[in-house]
């Protein structure tokens, strides 16, 4: 007989209502501006837990809903430590947990400054520096929020009200770490002029100026008993000081680069620290001769605190956050998180939480006891560039990081991660979905089998930058977007390229072409790394008369091609007659967009296009009409048509997924995701869509309760040719 409590609750009892608590306070941020996403939110984070009982409940109630839709997630290895709380435009700086208040405070690189409920997700603005926020800090009472910035201000912020009520300008360099003392007046504040300042929080006058350090002060920290006072420097230097006299107690050498981060226990005779050169020490103040070595981290260790007794928690440049054992030294837990590197780390005061904040502007919550045992490589460390599901249940994504993966579609498990050497503008299955192809944004393919795992042959395109690929992977013929249009080659090898031109006469495209070149737009999501890859070809200049493809598809069957361009128009191409049957311009518009993603429909009918402004557009290919028009938040990165063509499901750069029933512009799903989506694709013989995000991300997702949504059309049409007002070139390679 099972045990209970005073509350006639059996032990089961208790554990499944534990874990919905947990989970539902783990997603809180989301479903507090999407209360319909309950179903899918409890399901996603609860099925992993393999509790019986909670199995078998999720499990009938999923049956119970069949006819409704929703995106169960396929895989995974358990419920998630990690949550997004927020992704704000600009790379976070800095960010401090208040024990009394529960906000968080979060300073950024555009000198925004931030709080933040943890519960809701929501930032409100407070103000802005006219530099990058290094630091902030609330004070113990939760009443102010303090921000340091690189533009050698200090600012206090004022919660209740949000206003910036004083202004501290002590420092001759850029202020960087802030401490503020236990009973709430003093604050320190370090710079890299070499000082840190003593200031009263009430009347902003200079109470003592510290100086110790030979080069720039980085860090500072207070213990919680306000005993002592630890601060680090660019040359590696420690020094401590007793608090409250101000006097040094300790100065030495903890590290030979930057010291970046600190943190005292909460007595102060336990200091450890994290440096430039990706390694924590733990220094027993007693004796500093030795001081234990914290060695896992590949970049540089960017933020430190303790968790309690005998745990530290670590964050680096490398995506990770690490949990230390203070007696032995020895890693007991690690994650990797998704986005940029991290730059800030801020504890609960019980150890339970870390929050971080990272160069991609993603604020996140890290269950601490939940971490992993060791860090595991689960997707892409870097943007995904695109999605392609093949007939044989297998998905393939690839990855700026150079990386391609294959997935298979039915737990989420990867079977093959396939190595580059040069960032993947795209990939595409051949040959029935025996083989991948690989696109380097250099120009080489690489032809890999899905079977064995292995290289097959390597395809060099020489100078050619591509800019993304599609293929029908039953067919076989592989469009490649380019700069000058688009390369198609052909199951036979035999290669052709068409060259997307603009006709000399035409005033309205010469404009718009020049100011594509002006702002030298590339596909959104991998501009950066294509504008480096094309300073460094030299290559920067593109033919006046010809512009490039920033995005491809392929319509499966393997008919048509689709190319969109930098100054909106669509191309769509008869891959059989190489020829060009459809030119659509761009929609009339005040400012110049590109066509960010485009998508043929497998029913011959429809094309769809998301342009850089958000409008979503979708075209008959009958008369070149535009049957159903919206507008999403942000730029439309990707978006693909369902199986049945009756489905739209869309990416934007406003970091969600949508889905549409597209003929009557209604929104059947929205699902937020942690960053931009830059890759989505349905399966052709299985209710299965596949979305990956710029952090890295990849979603494998059933739609269930599909079939009470759609009502699926089988009828063909004939393409017509229109006349083309603009000119393509067809060249032989």
């Amino acid at each position: 007989m099972e045990n209970q409590n005073a509350q006639g609750l059996t032990d089961v009892q208790i554990t499944v209502l534990s874990a919905f608590v947990r989970a539902l306070g783990q997603e809180t941020h989301v479903l507090t501006r999407h209360p319909e996403l309950l179903w899918q939110q409890m399901y996603n984070s609860l099925r992993p837990l393999e509790v019986p009982d909670l199995v078998c409940l999720l499990e009938e109630e999923a049956n119970r809903r069949h006819s409704q839709l929703w995106l169960r997630r396929r895989g995974g290895a358990g419920a998630m430590p990690i949550r997004v709380l927020a992704s704000l435009a600009s790379g976070v700086e800095s960010c401090d947990w208040s024990a009394a208040s529960g906000l968080l405070g979060i300073g950024c690189r555009d000198g925004a400054v931030y709080i933040l409920d943890p519960r809701t997700g929501d930032p409100l603005a407070l103000g802005a520096h006219k530099g990058p926020v290094s630091c902030c800090h609330f004070t113990p009472d939760g009443s102010f929020l303090i921000s340091g910035s690189k533009d050698s201000t200090l600012y206090v912020f004022e919660i209740a009200t949000r206003k910036l009520c004083r202004t501290f300008h002590g420092h001759q360099s850029p202020v960087t770490c802030l401490a503020v003392l236990p009973n709430g007046r003093h604050v320190v504040s370090g710079s890299q002029d070499r000082t840190l300042i003593i200031w009263d929080l009430k009347t902003l006058e200079v109470v003592k100026t510290l100086r110790g350090h030979n080069r720039g002060v980085l860090c500072c920290n207070l213990s919680m008993d306000g005993s002592r006072l630890a601060s680090g420097d660019i040359e590696g230097r420690v020094v401590v000081w007793e608090m409250p006299s101000f006097e040094p107690l300790l100065s030495f050498i903890a590290h030979d680069d930057a010291v970046l981060s600190c943190a005292l226990n909460h007595s102060g005779d336990i200091l450890v620290t994290g440096a430039a050169d990706a390694t924590a020490r733990i220094w027993r103040l007693n004796n500093t001769h030795l001081p234990t070595e914290l060695k896992g981290h590949a970049d540089e260790v960017a933020g430190c605190a303790f968790a309690g007794d005998d745990l530290v928690v670590t964050v680096g440049a490398d995506q990770t956050i690490r949990v230390w054992s203070v007696s032995t030294g020895l890693s007991v837990a690690a994650a990797r998180g998704h986005g940029g590197p991290i730059t800030c780390l801020s504890m609960e005061s019980d150890g339970s939480t870390a929050y971080t904040g990272d160069t991609s502007g993603a604020v996140l919550a890290w269950a601490v006891a939940e971490l992993g045992s060791e860090v595991t490589s689960t997707g892409h460390s870097a943007a995904v560039t695109s999605a392609a599901v093949a007939p044989r249940g297998y998905v393939a994504t690839s990855s700026l990081d150079g990386s391609a993966i294959i997935w298979h579609i039915s737990d989420g498990s990867i079977l093959h991660r396939f190595h580059c050497e040069e960032p993947l503008a795209g990939c595409a299955f051949r040959r029935g979905g025996a083989t991948l192809i690989t696109a380097g944004s250099h120009g080489s393919l690489v032809e890999w089998d899905i079977a064995t795992g292995t290289q097959q042959r390597t395809i060099s395109r020489g100078m050619d930058v591509v800019l993304g690929c599609a293929s029908d992977p039953l067919r076989g013929s592989l469009v490649l977007g380019t700069m000058v249009g688009l390369t198609v080659i052909e199951p036979d090898g035999g290669s052709w390229r068409f060259d997307l031109q603009v006709e000399s006469d035409s005033e309205a495209d010469q404009a718009r072409l020049w100011g594509a070149m002006q702002s030298r737009t590339l596909p959104l999501g991998v501009k950066r790394e294509l504008l480096e890859l094309m300073q460094e070809r030299e290559i920067m200049r593109v033919a006046s008369d010809r512009i490039s493809a920033q995005c491809v598809a392929v319509q499966p069957g393997g008919q048509l091609a689709a190319a969109g361009d930098a100054i909106g128009r669509v191309t769509v191409v008869d891959l059989l007659s190489h020829s060009v049957i459809r030119v659509l311009k761009a929609p009339a518009c005040g400012s110049l967009i590109v066509a960010g993603s485009v998508a043929l429909a497998p029913n011959s009918e429809n094309l769809a296009v998301g342009y850089s402004n958000g409008i979503v557009a979708v075209y008959s290919l009958r008369n070149d009409n535009c049957v159903a028009q919206w507008r999403e938040e942000g730029s439309v990165l990707v978006c693909a048509f369902s199986g049945d063509s009756q489905l739209l499901a869309i990416g934007t750069e406003g970091k969600y997924l949508s889905v549409w029933r597209w003929h009557e512009r209604v929104k059947v799903y929205h699902m937020p995701m942690s960053h931009a989506v830059r890759a989505c694709a349905f399966s052709s013989n299985a209710p299965i869509l596949v979305c990956a995000d710029a952090g890295g991300t990849v979603c494998i997702l059933e739609m269930i309760g599909l079939d009470s949504l759609t009502n699926p059309t089988t009828s063909k049409t004939s393409l017509r040719r229109n006349n083309a007002h603009i000119p393509i070139r067809k060249t032989r390679l």
